[in-house]
């Protein structure tokens, strides 16, 4: 009986499919952007919270082994009701027991990005399950009701909902608005373009149907459903990267499109003729084991192949469909295959301008022979001792960088006294190789000065960092509005 009951549709996914920008720096942010408080060289929290339900049985401690996510925004599903004591913590930070659900997930270390990668991420359903939308006089013709009835059509179009109408003829087509009324049931469905009557011979194109209902002639109301497959024999579709699924890493390390556009991932419950979608749409492609024969292939490796290369390159989101039911799991992907979109503005996603809580925002610090601390609307490096490691006090955040895209990172900084710092961008954890054509020298006094430096990447990272070393010197160092920006000029930071 538990079995068959499904997960609940994910509370904001987007009736189109698409996930939300905030959505989408959710994910990344999770699986490349270290935010374990300040700490430099951590791991991220997709590094263990792993697709395709963002959890591991390979974590020690109570509140790991639940089997998903799905439904974690619930205040009695949470990880903090067992990790964290859900009790303890209201206690602790004195909070009574209204509090939202978005509430606690930013008191255990979430941003409000995560939180929409929890509530948009996919459960099994299409984000225009179960919209409705009626049709009537007083809605016809309203634009948003032309927006909406379009969304739900191309949904059914792609196989993500099945797209029923239900109501009733209030009088014949051309009628008076006078004549008398004669009500009939009317029961439809989306299908080749058009409205068929479930029953007759009856057929509908969508502006005919709008019309109709602006003039009073029909009232319907149209429900997107799911298909046939969504029952307790069927069960949700599940990617991750080619690996254990209960494997924990150092890194997280995303598929990338190869040059004959397929990818290679882990997958489970995907049946022959699966659909594949990227970012929310259904997309021309097939899914195959790479040994074996669906849904039970070899090590469980299949083989995603694309007609043509997603547009444009860069971050993409996959998900399978089986035939007339669920859905997989989001699953980032990365394509070279073609140039990324331009980003404009501050690469940094936490900002460099420190206003109020910026600084612990993701930015991380090494403080091993002094300290990092952001005062007064700037951050301060105070250096005990000077090392012949420069980067035992340092300053760094995790940056998403693509090779040969040009960059200038940018900053003011000032000195306690005549001495110089360096700037640069590197692979992160755990090889830091330097990708900025080396450390760039800023020579400080004691005066604020602008720095820029201007290098080509020759490697896409995804997980890179911009950092700044500060230990060559006892004299301790202030920098502020730092940014990195495509491009040869500097920007807001």
């Amino acid at each position: 009986f538990i079995l068959s009951i499904p997960y609940p549709p994910a509370p904001e996914r987007p009736v189109d499919n698409v996930l939300t920008d905030a959505g989408v720096r959710g994910f990344f942010e999770f699986s490349f952007v270290n935010d374990s408080d300040d700490t430099t060289g951590a791991q991220t929290c997709g590094a263990c919270h792993r697709p395709p339900f963002l959890v591991s049985t390979n974590t020690p401690g109570t509140g790991m082994d639940a089997p998903t996510w799905r439904g974690a925004y619930d205040r009695w599903m949470m990880l903090p009701q067992g990790r964290l004591n859900i009790v303890d913590l209201m206690t602790i930070v004195r909070m009574d027991d209204t509090f939202p659900e978005r509430d606690m997930w930013i008191l255990a270390g979430a941003s409000s990005d995560i939180w929409q990668m929890v509530r948009q991420g996919g459960t099994g359903f299409h984000g225009a399950f179960a919209r409705q939308l009626t049709l009537n006089a007083d809605t016809a013709r309203d634009r948003s009701t032309v927006r909406m009835m379009n969304v739900l059509e191309q949904a059914a179009s792609d196989g993500g909902i099945v797209l029923r109408g239900e109501g009733a003829v209030l009088r014949p087509e051309g009628a008076s608005a006078d004549a008398p009324s004669t009500v009939k049931p009317v029961a439809m469905e989306y299908r080749n373009g058009r409205y068929e009557a479930i029953e007759g011979r009856g057929v509908w194109g969508s502006h005919k149907l709008r019309t109709r209902a602006g003039n009073n002639e029909m009232v319907v109301t149209l429900t997107g459903r799911a298909g046939a497959g969504v029952d307790v024999d069927f069960r949700q579709p599940a990617l991750w990267q080619a690996s254990a699924i209960e494997a924990q890493t150092r890194n997280v390390d995303i598929p990338f499109l190869t040059d004959t556009s397929s990818l290679r991932i882990s997958a489970r419950h995907v049946q022959q003729d699966a659909s594949v979608f990227v970012d929310g749409r259904k997309a021309a492609g097939s899914v195959r084991c790479e040994m074996g024969a669906l849904p039970d292939c070899d090590d469980e490796i299949v083989i995603v192949e694309f007609t043509d290369d997603p547009e444009p390159g860069g971050l993409h989101f996959l998900q399978i469909q089986n035939p007339h039911g669920l859905f997989s799991n989001d699953l980032m992907f990365f394509s070279e295959q073609s140039d990324p979109p331009a980003r404009a503005g501050n690469l940094i996603m936490s900002g460099g301008a420190f206003t109020a809580g910026q600084f612990g925002n993701n930015w991380n610090k090494v403080d091993l022979v002094g300290s990092v601390d952001e005062q007064a609307g700037t951050v301060r490096a105070q250096v005990d001792n000077a090392h012949d490691d420069p980067w035992r006090v340092q300053l760094s955040h995790a940056v998403l960088v693509t090779a040969g895209q040009e960059y200038t990172l940018c900053y003011r900084a000032r000195g306690q006294g005549a001495r110089f710092m360096t700037a640069y961008l590197d692979t992160n954890l755990d090889d830091w190789r330097n990708l900025s054509g080396g450390q760039h020298r800023a020579d400080l006094t004691l005066s604020w000065q602008s720095f820029s430096h201007t290098f080509t990447v020759t490697e896409t990272d995804l997980k890179a960092r911009v950092a700044f070393d500060f230990a060559q010197s006892a004299l301790d160092v202030w920098i502020d509005d730092i940014g990195l920006y495509e491009g040869d000029s500097c920007g807001t930071p």
